[in-house]
């Protein structure tokens, strides 16, 4: 079995031969006929209906804890391999931000721009999922659209509709946080409004904190920033 996947990689035509009994961690053994055994969440394989002669294609990726190769929960990220790849899924890198690093960052600030309205939102967003304080596998950061209230929908329903781009990388939590709210509040995302008085961004809060700011604060606001 090769382990030379330095991230998400697609497996062709897998067979599976077997499947073995849940560990105590909730992991079973997917034992195929060419990539040998692939370890898997327990709930994953129930999801995706894993079992003995299945056929089918999975997306995979390395467990940096033990580096084995796992059935990945986000089974829409690119390959990172092949003629095909996008190894930042479906993100536009920024200026200055010349590659990502999964495996040695946290995570990584974003905007996302309605191509139709211009409209645009910034946020956080996480290269990991955690259990009880640790990593337990990669997060679907390479498909994730956003968490905002009048955005995750749209992008959920169209996609292609957006444009994404990632405007950097923290390397642990706190910075994670800190360096959304800087980028919210550098691109002011409460405030600034198009030459229609309407907003810019889709953003409702600061980092976790919500504002409602009225409709005349923002424009007092804005006609004392151009004083």
């Amino acid at each position: 079995m090769s382990t030379n996947i330095q991230d998400h990689q697609r497996y062709e035509d897998v067979i599976i031969k077997e499947v073995t009994n849940v560990d105590a961690g909730g992991w079973v053994g997917i034992i195929t006929e060419e990539h040998g055994e692939i370890r898997c969440k327990s709930n994953l394989r129930t999801k995706l209906k894993l079992k003995k002669d299945w056929e089918g294609d999975l997306t995979v990726w390395i467990n940096p804890n033990g580096s084995t190769v796992c059935v990945a929960f986000d089974q829409k990220a690119w390959k990172a391999t092949g003629a095909d790849a996008l190894p930042n899924g479906q993100w536009s890198l920024a200026v200055g931000v010349n590659e990502l690093h999964p495996y040695e960052k946290e995570g990584f600030i974003y905007r996302i721009t309605e191509k139709s309205t211009g409209k645009m939102y910034v946020g956080k967003k996480s290269y990991w999922n955690y259990s009880k304080g640790k990593r337990i596998r990669q997060s679907n950061w390479k498909t994730y659209g956003s968490s905002g209230v009048d955005t995750a929908q749209k992008v959920s329903d169209n996609p292609e509709h957006f444009e994404y781009e990632i405007l950097c990388e923290a390397p642990d939590k706190s910075a994670l946080n800190y360096m959304e709210l800087e980028y919210q509040i550098l691109f002011k995302v409460l405030t600034a409004v198009d030459e229609q008085g309407e907003k810019l961004y889709y953003n409702k809060t600061l980092g976790s904190k919500k504002w409602m700011l009225t409709k005349a604060f923002i424009e007092e606001y804005n006609a004392k920033s151009n004083v």
